[in-house]
């Protein structure tokens, strides 16, 4: 995982592979590191919400499934939101964008969990057309 700078500057986000996956924080400008998770099997795609109070990322739990995840950065325990993987969170951090593992099919849910929803903004390549546009029209 290549380190993550918040929004704003003051937090670095980076991993450490020992038998399991530990992700850190660390303020940019120095100071001590805090663990955010321990004993996971793999993450990935972890960014900070645009207030820095939560990180969304993807987690292989121990199913082997692959699901988005939140996890606070005051500690906690970790949320799963719903099965996908490839976060990306919009510019106001009230939604996650994710595709759904061969689908392609991009959806997205609120960043508190509630249900997801098909996003007509960005949808994946279907069996009829080359490419979709991103504008949601046909």
């Amino acid at each position: 995982m290549e380190p993550d700078v918040s929004l704003d500057g003051r937090l670095v986000l980076y991993d450490v592979e020992i038998a399991s996956v530990q992700l850190f924080a660390q303020p940019v400008a120095g100071g001590p590191r805090r663990r955010i998770t321990s004993g996971l099997q793999d993450l990935s795609w972890p960014q900070p919400t645009p207030d820095g109070r939560l990180i969304i990322a993807t987690a292989l739990m121990p199913s082997l499934r692959e699901q988005i995840i939140r996890l606070s950065l005051d500690g906690g325990d970790l949320v799963p939101l719903v099965e996908g993987h490839t976060p990306a969170l919009t510019p106001d951090g009230t939604e996650v964008v994710y595709s759904l593992a061969g689908t392609g099919q991009v959806l997205a849910v609120p960043s508190t969990g509630a249900h997801r929803v098909r996003s007509p903004r960005f949808r994946g390549p279907s069996s009829t057309s080359k490419s979709a546009p991103m504008d949601g029209s046909t």
